[in-house]
């Protein structure tokens, strides 16, 4: 449902979740999801008081470069993706873990995700159009879920020995937006 706290409009969604989440798209649009019982007044206030941090959202989101469409078939975005994919997997040699089966598809909020336990990571087609540095990083990130399945920092250090200017290659990453 549409709502607006002071000069800010947002889309609230009510659903089974404990905390009141908030997140600015790439369209600079506002989105909330709260409680089933949170009080309507409560939400208001707590976007109106996260003003400066929406501002601040949207303008880092203007000087990110939209992902370049994609004019390429599937099977030429699928076999690049993949290739990038061959390419890190031979970084994570020691860890002993078979190539993951690779799934490519669209979509608007990630760049990629791994399934350790199915043995599955996708990649955003989207990453067809960027440079190879971001497309490996993703496939590298996503390849060190398979040894550390979440963000710890035992998975830093995974993804730090694998891609050791991953630091330079996230920033890079940064200037693109899905």
């Amino acid at each position: 449902m549409k709502r607006s706290a002071g000069d800010i409009e947002y889309e609230l969604t009510l659903k089974r979740v404990r905390n009141i989440n908030m997140r600015v798209t790439a369209d600079g649009s506002v989105r909330v999801s709260a409680p089933y019982g949170a009080d309507r007044s409560y939400i208001d206030k707590f976007v109106a008081s996260r003003k400066e941090f929406i501002a601040a959202a949207r303008q880092r989101n203007e000087k990110r470069l939209p992902a370049p469409e994609i004019t390429a078939g599937k099977d030429a975005v699928y076999t690049c993706l993949r290739d990038a994919l061959c390419r890190m997997y031979e970084r994570f040699s020691e860890y002993g873990f078979e190539l993951p089966e690779l799934r490519v598809r669209k979509m608007k909020s990630q760049w990629g995700n791994c399934r350790k336990d199915r043995g599955i990571i996708t990649l955003n087609a989207y990453l067809f159009g960027l440079p190879d540095r971001c497309v490996e990083l993703v496939a590298a990130h996503e390849l060190s879920h398979m040894v550390e399945p979440n963000h710890s920092p035992a998975f830093y250090s995974v993804f730090t020995k694998a891609m050791p200017d991953r630091l330079e290659r996230e920033a890079e990453l940064k200037r693109w937006r899905l």
